[in-house]
């Protein structure tokens, strides 16, 4: 799949991906020192990089899309719309993030498809540190992956599994 020079959308997305929120489309975080803050925000954006990275070697453009304000969005080879939440874990927030990051991945999954079609949820967080929780993604149709383990990504450009 080619890809327009100086196009900064695509099949799947909006627009090229930034690499900084959208300002106003975010409610506002709990408090935390500007220190973790920022590094919360450089792990979230190096996820989203390595994710955008990861497909593109397979010929997929992703980028983010605007309503609603979906990390990475893009389809797979058979056409279909994917969306992928991403979220930065460190000690002590892994259980508030996965929590957080499954609502919204629904919640766009939802309001994705209500206006482009059936859409496909992913979870991209840092880690997982209770097993579970790939048990409960997989128990409402979202796919759980992390960044410490670039094994399950395959999936994401495999389209019978992206079929659900």
């Amino acid at each position: 799949m080619e890809r327009a020079p100086g196009s900064s959308a695509g099949p799947g997305f909006d627009r090229s991906y930034r690499g900084k929120p959208a300002e106003g489309l975010y409610p506002p975080t709990q408090e935390t020192s500007p220190e973790a803050k920022e590094a919360a925000v450089r792990e979230h954006d190096a996820l989203c990089r390595r994710l955008i990275a990861y497909l593109e070697r397979y010929g997929i453009f992703a980028g983010e899309l605007v309503d609603p304000p979906v990390d990475i969005a893009w389809q797979s080879p058979a056409g279909v719309q994917m969306i992928a939440e991403v979220k930065s874990c460190s000690a002590g927030n892994d259980i508030s993030q996965l929590r957080l990051g499954l609502g919204q991945v629904l919640e766009y999954r939802h309001r994705v498809s209500a206006l482009r079609g059936p859409a496909s949820a992913v979870l991209l967080v840092s880690r997982v540190v209770d097993p579970a929780w790939f048990a409960l993604c997989r128990s409402v149709g979202v796919q759980l992956i992390t960044g410490d383990d670039e094994a399950p990504w395959s999936e994401l450009v495999m389209p019978s599994l992206n079929e659900t």
